[in-house]
């Protein structure tokens, strides 16, 4: 019995590790990414302009 709560034990602190160690990786390098990925967002220069399509004469 006393060595299944010493396994338990050390099994839960090896996966805590791992969990935080994910958890850590997950909100860097995640995070890094969506935003390396996001689009992005216009200057204002052209804010309100309506598109007109190609065929369409002014």
């Amino acid at each position: 019995m006393r060595l299944f709560m010493e396994a338990m034990s050390v099994l839960g602190s090896v996966l805590l590790q791992l969990a935080v160690g994910l958890l850590i990786e997950e909100l860097t390098f995640a995070g890094l990414v969506r935003l390396i990925l996001a689009p992005r967002s216009s200057t204002g220069k052209n804010k309100g302009r309506n598109h007109k399509n190609k065929g369409e004469m002014q």
